[in-house]
């Protein structure tokens, strides 16, 4: 692999990783921590982790770059992107405020429109698609198999916590909602009832 290829991947790396840090710290601008805040924290910090393992993997590795799997993960890595900033515009059309911590109290109608139209949590989907974008980007396979054992585990749990505030928040009307619609992945949109 030439010099400039890596000069440019780097590069790269190093603007996606300042992205999502202002990002982060933008959200999370007067927040107040809760007991449920090791679910915002942790996940964060992990994903962090996890995208310097892809990116140390692929330091490490002298082999060529596949190029299947690099585009695949471009692919992967820009539709992740895409779908993190549907799922906060669908906040904002809706008059709310996306957080990344688990607080119903600023919730006043579960958003429906969007990407929350195919899938509960487009969000923590896109963070699993940008995670495995950048280590199929950078074929790191072994960075694959942390993401799965390790992140996706913990947006599980996060999920789960976030359902159940949302449940007693909007009791049957969220119900229904999750009858309607998949929680991470769907090819349909909303089921009609």
């Amino acid at each position: 692999m030439t010099t400039q290829i890596l000069l440019v991947i780097y590069i790269f790396l190093l603007f996606y990783v300042i992205e999502r840090s202002l990002f982060a710290f933008e959200v999370s601008k007067g927040t107040k921590p809760t007991k449920k805040a090791w679910l915002t924290f942790i996940p964060f910090l992990t994903y962090i982790v996890l995208f310097f393992i892809s990116v140390i993997e692929f330091s490490l590795t002298i082999r060529p770059l596949n190029l299947i799997a690099t585009l695949s993960g471009v692919i992967i890595f820009a539709w992740g992107v895409y779908l993190r900033y549907q799922a906060i515009i669908a906040f904002s059309v809706n008059k709310q405020k996306w957080r990344n911590d688990i607080d119903t109290k600023n919730i006043h109608a579960i958003v429906r429109s969007g990407p929350y139209n195919f899938v509960r949590h487009p969000y923590y989907l896109s963070v699993i698609l940008e995670l495995c974008g950048i280590a199929l980007l950078l074929n790191a396979f072994t960075a694959i198999i942390f993401i799965l054992l390790i992140q996706v585990p913990l947006l599980w749990k996060r999920i789960t916590v976030e359902e159940s505030e949302l449940i007693k928040k909007f009791a049957n009307e969220y119900l229904l909602y999750k009858k309607q619609v998949a929680i991470l992945f769907s090819l349909k949109g909303r089921k009609k009832k």
